[in-house]
């Protein structure tokens, strides 16, 4: 392995949201979601669409449903949220050759809600927080996020000889208090520089659900692609007559 798929991206995604640093609820992503509509319709769902298997995939987690022993029927999150989303994809090179470079356009985004009703009363903190403070603090932790996948590697450690995803500060902190020995194969901020000279922010902005945020567009290209070997022995079972099909012949 020395290439991610788009599987290992959101798989990264989802570390991210796991392990972000705990602060105020507000400043700490609540929940991931990679989503399955162009327009992110699932977002105004309680469990944003998100079914049991989910648990084991890389498309969703939920700080509150981990917190409930990921109970089946309880699939709940709280708020903000990170999300990712495949825009669309392009093949650098030729599909029909043995090997190519597809690259995939990933929308990033932290959302979270606004509690309108808050900020009439006397409150403080996250609820009462106005659509301007929301978005700063969902392009804070949007930051955060990013700085996790430029520390993203591939690498292989005295553990374990074959290619793995990787945090490279964990594996720092590895090797400075249990002597583990790593090395680097892949660092994922040089591919995504290279990729992205020029990253656009902006604002997310759904009235009607009350839900706000900033997002961010990401390229990323990748020659771990499926191969396929076609099967060239047919099994044979013979033929049935004709007539044993037809019934109005």
């Amino acid at each position: 392995m020395t290439d991610l798929t788009l599987k290992d991206f959101f798989q990264i995604g989802k570390n991210a949201a796991q392990l972000y640093p705990q602060s105020t609820p507000c400043l700490q992503p609540q929940a991931f979601r990679v989503l399955q509509r162009q327009r992110g319709t699932e977002v105004g769902e309680d469990n944003l669409g998100a079914v049991p298997t989910d648990k084991d995939n890389p498309f969703f987690w939920s700080r509150r449903w981990h917190n409930a022993k990921y109970n089946p029927n309880s699939i709940s999150f709280e708020w903000p949220i990170l999300t990712m989303f495949e825009a669309y994809s392009e093949s650098k090179d030729s599909p029909m050759g043995d090997i190519f470079r597809r690259c995939y356009r990933v929308q990033l985004s932290v959302l979270d809600k606004y509690k309108e009703e808050c900020t009439t009363i006397k409150h403080r903190g996250c609820e009462a927080r106005t659509v301007n403070q929301i978005y700063i603090d969902t392009e804070k932790i949007l930051d955060g996020v990013l700085k996790y996948f430029g520390k993203t590697v591939i690498a292989t450690t005295d553990d374990c000889s074959t290619p793995k995803v990787y945090y490279l500060p964990w594996l720092i902190v590895q090797r400075e208090n249990a002597g583990l020995n790593f090395d680097v194969l892949f660092e994922l901020q040089d591919k995504l520089n290279a990729q992205n000279p020029t990253v656009r922010f902006g604002r997310v902005e759904r009235p009607t659900q009350q839900i706000y945020g900033t997002e961010v567009f990401l390229n990323f290209c990748t020659t771990n692609c499926e191969s396929i070997e076609y099967n060239l022995d047919i099994p044979d079972f013979g033929t049935v007559a004709f007539e044993a099909g037809c019934s109005n012949c």
